[in-house]
């Protein structure tokens, strides 16, 4: 239970903090909400336009190509990139210098590329080029024609490995074609010569399987001239200094790599003894193809792996040639190993051809030789027609899936949401400042802070009232909350007084206008009202006040009694409140605290004790001057009292520390000016004396 009353007290005293300091609240919500306001409709809208592209990653099949796959590595060499090289590749100078040329436009490329942005989606293909720009119809222009020259740019980088293909093949193809017509002859001279037509079924037999592994042969190793070829078109692309790199990586002897490359030529091997035995078409070649193609892609990506860990290649397009280089190597070797494996295997296929009579053994080499040709010129044309449409078709790795549309809203500023931001900041900032305002100031601000600094008991809370000084308890209504204040005030007295009577009171507070004279005045009509006897007594001989507040003249007064001119019962003036006299403080002395401290001023205070019921003292602040403290000691009690937010808490505990060295007695607190917003305690107070009035004020 104490722990929830705390908290409960915790927060109530924050809400305290924001009622007492929310002017200041208000001003920094209003002044930064304004600020943002006026900023945000002064500020030049940005509208963003928006293509999107889909991007290929993996490598599309056109055709065929299980007989030709290096011809296949040729026309799809760097097709396949990462959505991160196309997202950097989009805003590189070639892409966004061919938008300039385009839409003539009187920018820079820097200038161009701080307008676009290229934002990627996860587990996804799609890259959206966003544009943004004043003007909503040129955005819009932009990021299209951006889209546009990418994927033009695009294809023709891609259509370069096409082209280096198509002249392989062309050159191939004249090549084998002249072959193909030589054997043929050859083949129909030696029949009319010899007159054999037909050869034995065995020997019909080797010689298949001869054709088989050399047509094998023919086209591993125009698949390693394509390699080679491929790997020089690449590398030629590449710097000196990349080429050493790249050749001193590829070089380095690397066990995951030499233990791949000696499986793959088991596998070569093992693929070219089973072509004496099977169809290339066959299910045992099949699967061991299948090996194989997966052995070399786990070989290129290990390739790969080791070039991206040792290269740190700030343009992603030399990454990509590097990447590119890498994989041809890889690609140019595992040909050889064929090349070399099916050697091999047609060495072994001759040599069981010794057995054949000569004259047959010639013809079944004339006839492989018809046969290999043949067929390594129908594969090389079907290709050759494959390879120049898939040039013709400018394979591209990007696509556009949605163009660009003129927007109708702006980006920026959002003025809804910049202004409900600013309210947001402004709040908390507000808090901020007004907690910290808080912190810093060191004023009392509650009843209960001033009661424990004082180490006495309020006696009452007064409220804040503009220009209070002149506010009589006479000018009142009778149900106010001053007039509540005051007999709370009296009614405290009079329970501090029942062990020990308290007739002189002296009213003083730390600090000048804390509001001391004020309580002076309205305590005595309290009391009078009451139907006490009693005395206001001005000593405040630097400064007073209460003969203004009072209307009463100021000639003669305690200066003209002390110093024998007049006596007492002359200089004191009736007012129009029954019961209620004043001493005012008479021409002001060069020497007040010689006045205060001498003996005519003790038998003066004694004489005034016997003349009414209560003796009220209004005193200068009691750090400023030494008058207060000079006077404490000879009075029953003294009423400090304490403006809310005046002085700080240093002053108010020096002002009691020196009445209680000059031996007064504080008898209690009064906390003037309390503000209605800011504190519970101020309802707190006057709702309880409303709901329970004394009798004596009845």
């Amino acid at each position: 239970m104490a722990d929830s009353a705390s908290s409960e007290m915790g927060l109530r005293d924050y809400i305290d903090i924001l009622q007492r300091r929310k002017w200041i609240i208000i001003e920094v919500f209003t002044v930064l909400v304004a600020v943002v306001a006026v900023g945000s409709f002064l500020q030049t809208p940005i509208y963003r336009a928006t293509a999107a592209l889909l991007v290929e990653t993996e490598v599309p099949t056109y055709g065929r190509y299980e007989e030709l796959p290096l011809i296949t590595s040729a026309l799809q060499m760097n097709r396949s990139q990462t959505i991160e090289t196309h997202k950097r590749l989009i805003t590189r100078r070639p892409v966004l210098q061919a938008v300039i040329d385009d839409l003539n436009l009187p920018i820079e490329v820097g200038k161009l590329r701080k307008q676009i942005s290229v934002a990627t989606f996860r587990d996804t293909n799609v890259l959206e080029i966003n544009v943004d720009d004043p003007d909503p119809f040129q955005a819009t222009r932009i990021a299209n024609s951006i889209a546009d020259k990418y994927i033009k740019l695009n294809q023709e980088y891609n259509r370069e490995s096409a082209k280096s293909a198509s002249m392989f093949l062309e050159q191939q193809l004249s090549t084998v074609k002249r072959d193909l017509a030589n054997a043929e002859e050859e083949l129909e001279r030696y029949k009319r010569a010899t007159g054999i037509a037909n050869l034995e079924e065995e020997t019909s037999q080797q010689i298949e399987v001869l054709g088989k592994i050399a047509g094998e042969l023919a086209l591993a190793k125009a698949n390693a001239q394509a390699a080679i070829a491929q790997s020089r078109v690449t590398l030629e692309k590449l710097s000196e200094q990349e080429q050493m790199q790249l050749q001193s990586l590829t070089e380095q002897p690397n066990p995951v790599v030499q233990g791949l490359q000696e499986e793959l030529a088991r596998l070569e091997a093992q693929r070219a003894g089973l072509l004496e035995e099977y169809a290339p078409q066959s299910d045992r070649v099949r699967s061991i193809n299948a090996q194989i193609t997966q052995l070399k892609q786990q070989l290129s990506d290990q390739m790969q792996t080791i070039l991206s860990s040792s290269t740190k290649a700030a343009n992603p397009v030399r990454q990509s040639l590097l990447t590119d280089a890498a994989r041809a190597a890889a690609a140019a070797a595992a040909a050889q190993q064929r090349v070399a494996a099916l050697g091999e295997a047609l060495q072994r296929a001759e040599a069981k051809l010794d057995s054949v009579p000569a004259r047959e053994k010639e013809l079944a080499r004339l006839v492989r030789a018809e046969k290999v040709a043949d067929r390594v010129y129908t594969l090389l044309l079907e290709k050759y027609q494959e390879v120049r449409i898939a040039q013709a078709m400018r394979l591209s790795s990007a696509r556009l899936v949605e163009p660009a549309v003129v927007p109708e809203e702006p980006i920026k500023p959002r003025k809804k949401l910049n202004i409900a931001l600013a309210g947001i900041f402004g709040l908390i900032l507000g808090i901020m400042l007004a907690s910290l305002i808080e912190y810093l100031d060191d004023t009392i601000k509650d009843p209960e802070e001033a009661g424990d600094l004082v180490g006495s008991p309020v006696l009452g809370v007064v409220p804040r009232f503009p220009k209070e000084e002149r506010l009589l308890l006479t000018d009142a209504p009778p149900k106010s909350r001053v007039v509540e204040a005051f007999w709370t005030v009296r009614s405290n007295l009079g329970f501090i007084a029942v062990d020990r009577p308290i007739r002189q009171i002296l009213v003083t507070s730390a600090t000048a206008a804390e509001g001391k004279s004020f309580v002076t005045v309205n305590l005595a009509i309290t009391m009078a009202h009451a139907g006490k006897n009693v005395i206001i007594v001005d000593s405040d001989l630097r400064r007073p006040s209460l003969h203004s507040t009072l209307g009463i003249a100021n000639a003669e007064g305690l200066t003209t009694v002390l110093v024998g001119e007049r006596d007492l019962e002359d200089v004191l003036q009736p007012t129009e409140i029954e019961g209620l006299r004043v001493l005012p403080s008479g021409p002001l002395p060069p020497n007040p605290v010689e006045l205060l401290a001498s003996d005519r001023m003790a038998q003066l205070c004694e004489s005034l004790a016997e003349m009414a019921d209560f003796v009220i003292y209004d005193s200068p602040p009691a750090i400023i001057v030494s008058d207060a403290v000079t006077l404490a000691s000879r009075m029953d009690g003294v009423v400090l009292v304490v403006e809310q937010g005046g002085a700080s808490r240093k002053l108010v505990v020096q002002a009691r520390d020196l009445l209680a060295r000059a031996h007064g007695r504080i008898i209690g607190v009064v906390l003037n000016k309390m503000s209605r917003a800011g504190s519970r305690y101020y309802y707190y107070y006057y709702d309880y004396y409303y709901y329970y009035p004394s009798e004596e004020k009845e």
